[in-house]
């Protein structure tokens, strides 16, 4: 499925995600279920066809909410804020950001917190309250730079470790 939505095939993509989501129910990995049900729905967002997009992402929200996976709740809750904005609902957007927000600082996911930065920067342009939108495009930028300069030391580290295992190598012939 996810081949096929990267090559904007939705209908094949959506096939292929119902397929998936009837072996996880038959297997009984209800953490499987939930990927496939939030992944139906944002092809059904894809396709702008948003009542059915809301519908999967609210059974996503009731599955992770039973099995307790905050981080795919936290997903949930976003993609639903994104439902609401398109909907020009922004008070339930912005309650879906804020609830989805408080679960992504609970558990210190902070790819996460960027992208829901990102979409109160988005709710709240949407909404003309520009001070907002610029607070929170300042929190999105200041964190997606960090994860950025985060993931170059891991990469300097990587390469500092290998350098030096080459090096050991090298002496020990």
């Amino acid at each position: 499925g996810i081949v096929f939505e990267k090559q904007n095939n939705y209908e094949k993509a959506i096939k292929y995600y119902f397929n998936s989501l009837e072996i996880a129910k038959k297997i009984k990995n209800k953490h499987q279920e939930s990927d496939c049900l939030n992944n139906i729905a944002g092809i059904y967002e894809k396709k702008e066809e948003i009542d059915k997009a809301f519908e999967y992402y609210q059974k996503s929200i009731t599955l992770n909410k039973e099995i307790e996976n905050k981080e795919a709740l936290a997903l949930n809750l976003m993609n639903v804020s994104n439902i609401y904005r398109k909907k020009e609902n922004y008070f339930q957007a912005l309650e879906n950001l804020k609830n989805s927000e408080n679960i992504a600082s609970e558990i210190n996911n902070r790819v996460l917190l960027r992208d829901i930065f990102q979409n109160f920067s988005e709710v709240y342009e949407a909404k003309n309250q520009s001070d907002s939108a610029l607070k929170y495009f300042k929190k999105f930028s200041a964190l997606k730079d960090s994860l950025i300069n985060l993931k170059s030391l891991e990469n300097v580290a990587e390469l500092e470790t290998k350098y030096q295992t080459e090096k050991k190598e090298l002496e020990n012939k």
